[in-house]
Protein backbone atom coordinates (compact mmCIF):
# COMPACT_ATOMS: atom_id res chain seq x y z
CA UNK A 1 0.00 0.00 0.00
CA UNK A 2 1.06 3.56 -0.27
CA UNK A 3 1.11 6.47 -2.58
CA UNK A 4 2.72 6.77 -6.00
CA UNK A 5 2.34 10.23 -7.49
CA UNK A 6 5.36 10.26 -9.73
CA UNK A 7 8.37 8.15 -10.55
CA UNK A 8 10.42 10.31 -8.17
CA UNK A 9 7.89 9.90 -5.34
CA UNK A 10 6.73 6.31 -5.07
CA UNK A 11 6.11 5.10 -1.52
CA UNK A 12 4.98 1.72 -2.82
CA UNK A 13 8.35 1.01 -4.48
CA UNK A 14 10.25 2.02 -1.34
CA UNK A 15 8.04 -0.14 0.88
CA UNK A 16 8.26 -3.11 -1.48
CA UNK A 17 12.05 -2.81 -1.65
CA UNK A 18 12.22 -2.77 2.16
CA UNK A 19 9.93 -5.79 2.51
CA UNK A 20 11.95 -7.75 -0.05
CA UNK A 21 15.15 -6.84 1.81
CA UNK A 22 13.60 -8.32 4.98
CA UNK A 23 12.92 -11.56 3.15
CA UNK A 24 9.19 -11.21 2.48
CA UNK A 25 8.34 -13.22 -0.66
CA UNK A 26 7.34 -10.98 -3.56
CA UNK A 27 4.13 -12.95 -4.18
CA UNK A 28 2.97 -11.99 -0.66
CA UNK A 29 3.30 -8.24 -1.36
CA UNK A 30 0.28 -6.45 -2.80
CA UNK A 31 0.87 -2.97 -4.22
CA UNK A 32 -1.95 -0.43 -4.26
CA UNK A 33 -0.83 2.68 -6.13
CA UNK A 34 -4.25 4.26 -5.45
CA UNK A 35 -4.09 4.14 -1.67
CA UNK A 36 -4.09 7.91 -1.25
CA UNK A 37 -5.14 7.82 2.41
CA UNK A 38 -5.70 5.26 5.13
CA UNK A 39 -9.46 4.97 4.65
CA UNK A 40 -9.08 4.49 0.90
CA UNK A 41 -6.35 1.89 1.35
CA UNK A 42 -8.30 -0.14 3.91
CA UNK A 43 -11.51 -0.06 1.87
CA UNK A 44 -9.62 -1.25 -1.22
CA UNK A 45 -8.14 -4.27 0.58
CA UNK A 46 -11.30 -6.29 0.18
CA UNK A 47 -12.83 -4.59 -2.86
CA UNK A 48 -9.76 -4.66 -5.11
CA UNK A 49 -7.53 -7.35 -3.63
CA UNK A 50 -10.15 -9.67 -2.07
CA UNK A 51 -8.17 -9.81 1.16
CA UNK A 52 -9.70 -10.71 4.53
CA UNK A 53 -6.51 -10.63 6.58
CA UNK A 54 -3.51 -8.32 6.31
CA UNK A 55 -0.46 -7.18 8.20
CA UNK A 56 -0.32 -3.41 8.65
CA UNK A 57 3.13 -1.89 8.64
CA UNK A 58 3.18 1.83 9.28
CA UNK A 59 4.32 4.58 11.57
CA UNK A 60 3.13 4.44 15.18
CA UNK A 61 0.61 7.25 14.73
CA UNK A 62 -0.99 5.68 11.61
CA UNK A 63 -1.31 2.10 12.83
CA UNK A 64 -4.18 2.46 15.37
CA UNK A 65 -6.34 4.28 12.83
CA UNK A 66 -5.62 1.64 10.17
CA UNK A 67 -6.48 -1.18 12.58
CA UNK A 68 -9.79 0.43 13.60
CA UNK A 69 -10.73 1.06 9.96
CA UNK A 70 -9.71 -2.48 9.02
CA UNK A 71 -11.88 -3.99 11.73
CA UNK A 72 -14.82 -1.80 10.65
CA UNK A 73 -14.54 -2.60 6.96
Amino acid sequence: LGEAHTEEYDETKDMKDDLLAYGIPEEKIKIDKYGFNTLNSIARLRAEFRLNSVVIVSQDFHTPRAVVLGEYY
